[in-house]
């Protein structure tokens, strides 16, 4: 070998041993035939096990072949590079290989380990993601300018810039700050200084950009930036003189609220509260500062409720609920609370508020109205609504078996209407007060009393096994009415009509078990009152037969089906008809004519006798203006009931009909019962004046039978006095009903009335009558009630009768 050879060999190899870079000379066939590795060379096996052997066999399979392939392209191209990573020791390691073909035959390969270097590449690259994310985050609009041999030039702004002077910002990036602030040499100057001088410095200016709305007063913060960079930071003052104004506004509003208000850091740890939590809680600033929201916890709530209030924060950011919590004093008080947590702009979460008021109050009142919503007001009794529930869940529970009975009561006070109208509504509520504590005392345990109407009691019973264990309670309820009820020293006897139900017999919901207590009540009272009775199949049958009743009466009405009577008032001297009282028959188309004393309560009961009687009304008065020319100065008497002394329109109704007649008023005489009057006094005694001043005539009916006194005659301007057929029956061998009439017909004399007598039926007790000094007679003696023609025709014949006939 040539010396020269020799010493270009030795250089080679020299060279190579100071290479960090692995060395491999592989032949045409791909066997490895000598290799170079420095010993700081990250190798997955001994190099000695490269040499010899194939690089199929040394390296991974794919590895391998792309070594080859990469070859092939180097023996045109005279270079080629390959990357690849290969898992070592426990890590990914990076290579670079270069590979160029040898004038003796095969290649040479100088593989790099690249690993640390991209490792600091990636690392660099997390760093400057970091940064910019920092930058376009930064809370004041930021702009980045650079120096250039043309200028300083805009280069970069962040999220806060772009919000600031808006999407037009973009179409600034890579001009001058000369062009961007042409007119504004303030700005220019601020660059150039800080250029030149290489220094940071703040100043206040009014500036404007391209797309800025308007100037704005800013203050510009200039920040050099080695070696050629300039940062600005731009604060709006007026932005931020904005923000102030807010935050005092919002601390003046967070003071002054009437809820109170607790902020704490993001471990729970109260750091601001208002002066409204202290005066809810007890507690003072100071002494909750620093303290965790359980000083506030109470024994009200199970662990269960904490936790779930703790995940709906955590998973929603906002719980809201009532919750109880304690004052400083000890007391549990009901709140409303809503607790939101705050985040930064990063999503970290930095505080929670909580915003609550008391709601002791607003509790207080809805258990008052519950409490209303179920209880009678006077008594504070369970009313309907809660009777009802109490009657689903009695029966829900009563036993199956068919033996035990649920047994109800349906109480009424018997002629309590009438102790109102005489006393007035304050001792009518006294007594009714009075009934419900002594009816309280009678309870047995499980037993509920309920006030269901103006005096109406019911009673649920605890469920027994037979009737006569009902009939114990019954009778000692009967039996607490034998003590009369004191109101001022003045004592009341009243007397009960109890009706009985019981499940499952009787009704198997609330609703018949009520109804068939009340229909045994009604059948109580028309026994005679102050007794008690069992409810039955045959009360609803007649309860179904009422009802049916009434609808038939209200399409007697709308079929014209009624027909007005007249029977003859006789005067007792001259035996001529004087006047004729007017009466209502129902001509049905099944039964002929009904006596009114079938139908006439059911009127009332259906309110139907409203505009039934002024139907009768016109038709009668119409009936008497035209028999006025045949018969002049004979007047007519029609009944008024009390229910159309509440129609607002009354008394108009009677002014219109007697004006379309144009039958003299003094010949009408309107007819009301004592116990009409006495319902209402004030409503009846006024519309009586009003009709008496219209020139109508007042009859006074039933007299003596209501509850009432002779000094309630007085009040009232009447022109008739009736004596009850009652009365008449037994005149003239009944002592008593003989006095009672003789005193009726002196006490008409004194006052000045006309005196009528009816149900008069025989001659003794017309003699006996007019002896007396009555001077009016109506009654079957002389004639039953007639339609008008047979009445017109029976008036003419009495008109020539002699006296005594």
């Amino acid at each position: 070998m040539p010396a020269a050879d020799s010493f270009s060999e030795t250089l080679l190899r020299s060279v190579v041993a100071t290479l960090d870079d692995i060395v491999f000379h592989v032949d045409p066939g791909g066997i490895i035939r000598s290799w170079h590795a420095p010993l700081s060379a990250d190798l997955y096996t001994q190099p000695s096990d490269f040499e010899g052997h194939h690089i199929s066999e040394v390296l991974p399979q794919d590895l391998a072949e792309r070594f080859g392939s990469v070859f092939e392209h180097a023996i045109s191209s005279g270079l080629e590079t390959l990357e690849y990573s290969l898992d070592m020791l426990g890590r990914t390691h990076w290579f670079l290989a270069r590979i160029a073909p040898v004038e003796a035959g095969g290649w040479v390969a100088v593989i790099r380990n690249n690993t640390r270097l991209r490792e600091y590449a990636h690392a660099l690259e997390i760093r400057t993601s970091q940064l910019d994310a920092q930058f376009e985050n930064l809370p004041l609009a930021t702009f980045i300018f650079q120096s250039f041999s043309e200028g300083i030039v805009f280069q970069r702004f962040n999220l806060a810039a772009r919000r600031l002077i808006g999407e037009k910002i973009t179409a600034l990036l890579g001009r001058p700050v000369s062009e961007i602030f042409a007119g504004h040499g303030d700005a220019i100057n601020g660059f150039l200084r800080c250029l030149r001088e290489k220094s940071s410095f703040t100043r206040e200016m009014e500036c404007i950009w391209p797309g800025m709305d308007a100037t704005r007063h800013i203050t510009a913060d200039f920040v050099f930036v080695p070696p050629d960079m300039i940062m600005l930071h731009i604060t709006d003052i007026d932005t931020v003189r904005r923000a102030t104004q807010q935050a005092c506004l919002a601390e003046f509003v967070v003071e002054s609220a009437i809820e109170g208000i607790v902020l704490t850091d993001a471990s729970g740890t109260i750091e601001k509260v208002n002066p409204a939590f202290s005066s809810i809680t007890g507690y003072s600033a100071e002494e909750a500062l620093g303290k965790n929201p359980r000083i506030l916890k109470s024994d009200r709530h199970t662990d269960d409720f904490y936790e779930d209030m703790w995940h709906r924060l955590v998973t929603d950011g906002r719980w809201e609920g009532e919750i109880w919590n304690r004052r400083k004093n000890g007391e549990t008080y009901p709140e409303h609370m809503v607790i939101a947590a705050i985040r930064d702009p990063n999503g970290l979460l930095r505080h929670y508020v909580s915003v609550f008021n008391d709601i002791s109050d607003i509790k207080s009142r809805d258990e008052r109205l519950a409490h209303q919503s179920m209880h009678d007001a006077l008594t504070d009794l369970p009313n309907r609504n809660l009777l009802t529930d109490r009657i689903r869940y009695a029966l829900s529970r009563l036993p199956g078996s068919g033996r035990a009975l649920l047994p109800l009561l349906s109480i009424d006070i018997d002629h309590f209407k009438y102790i109102n109208d005489a006393h007035g509504h304050i001792v009518g509520d006294y007594l009714i007060t009075s009934i419900a504590r002594r009816l309280e005392t009678l309870l047995p345990q499980g037993a509920m009393l309920s006030r269901v109407g103006g005096d109406d009691f019911i009673v649920l019973l605890p469920p027994v096994n037979t009737s006569a264990e009902i009939m114990v309670f019954v009778i000692k309820v009967s039996t607490a009415f034998h003590e009369p009820f004191t109101v001022d020293k003045e004592e009341f006897f009243l007397t009960p009509s109890i009706g009985i139900s019981a499940a499952p017999g009787d009704g198997d919901n609330e609703i018949h078990l009520i109804k068939n207590a009340e229909l045994a009540m009604y059948h109580a009272k028309k026994s005679g009152r102050n007794t008690w009775q069992f409810y039955s199949a045959e009360m609803n049958r007649d309860a179904a037969r009422r009802i049916d009743l009434q609808g038939r009466l209200r399409k007697a009405l709308d079929e014209n089906q009624f027909e007005v009577w007249f029977q003859p008032i006789v005067d007792s001297g001259s035996g001529r008809v004087v006047s004729a009282e007017a009466l209502v028959r129902w001509r049905d188309p099944e039964r002929g004519i009904v006596s009114p004393g079938e139908f006439i309560p059911f009127l009332e009961e259906g309110g139907l006798i409203v505009p039934l009687g002024g139907w009768i009304l016109e038709h009668a008065v119409m009936a008497a203006a035209a028999w006025q020319h045949e018969m002049p100065g004979m007047s007519l008497s029609v009944n008024i009931a009390a229910r159309q002394f509440s129609e607002p329109d009354f008394i108009l109704s009677i002014f219109r009909t007697i004006d379309k007649s144009g039958l003299d008023p003094g010949l009408v005489a309107l007819e009301i019962t004592e116990n009409t009057i006495m319902s209402d006094r004030a409503r009846v005694s006024g519309a009586m004046e009003q009709i008496k001043r219209m020139g109508f005539r007042i009859s006074i009916d039933d007299f003596g039978t209501g509850y009432s006194s002779l000094a309630y005659l007085k009040r009232f301007d009447a022109d008739y006095l009736k004596i009850d057929r009652s009365f008449v029956i037994d005149l003239p061998h009944d002592r008593d009903s003989s006095a009672i009439a003789e005193a009726v017909i002196a006490l008409a004399r004194s006052l000045g009335l006309t005196t009528i007598a009816e149900g008069v039926e025989s001659e003794e007790q017309m003699h006996f009558l007019k002896e007396r000094g009555c001077q009016r007679i109506q009654g079957y003696l002389y004639s039953r009630p007639l339609p008008l023609t047979e009445f017109l025709e029976f008036a003419r014949a009495r008109q020539t009768t002699p006296a005594n006939a």
